[in-house]
């Protein structure tokens, strides 16, 4: 499992794009997953522009995004 996460993180880091990991409590919520997540999570932060952000924290930066947009005429 965490082999596969750091390897579509890099591809997708490597592409600027966004990872998003779901966890579905019926398979992660095990002692030793958690444990691999811990891990997953500390690798990450060795890469340089990377933002842990939530649902809502991702959603203010668009919307604040498509107002500088639309203030400057630029296509959304």
């Amino acid at each position: 499992m965490l082999g596969l996460w750091q390897e579509e993180f890099r591809e997708l880091y490597e592409w600027g794009g966004l990872f998003v990991l779901i966890l579905h409590p019926q398979v992660s919520g095990r002692p030793i997953r958690y444990a691999i997540l811990r891990e997953f999570l500390t690798w990450t932060r060795g890469f340089d522009r990377v933002w842990y952000a939530t649902g809502d924290e991702i959603a203010r930066h668009f919307e604040a995004g498509e107002s500088t947009a639309a203030g400057t005429g630029a296509a959304a």
